[in-house]
């Protein structure tokens, strides 16, 4: 495995504990609340309007959730 590949599965490794890490309720999917629990608890005060612009930013198929 090259320095390069290892580098990138370092990233998807790092990526999938901070998804599973928000995933309360381990159903492989993002859904607002969740997010918003997530920021709460990390200490971010995050409004109404903020934390609709972020989840739709990240809910790029428009299901309403997040998912890998």
């Amino acid at each position: 495995m090259s320095n390069q590949d290892q580098l990138e599965e370092k990233k998807r490794q790092v990526l999938v504990k901070a998804f599973k890490e928000i995933d309360k309720n381990n159903d492989d999917n993002i859904d607002q609340n969740e997010l918003y629990t997530f920021l709460k608890d990390k200490g971010k005060d995050i409004n109404d309007d903020t934390l609709n612009k972020l989840f739709k930013s990240l809910d790029f198929d428009h299901d309403g959730s997040i998912s890998m």
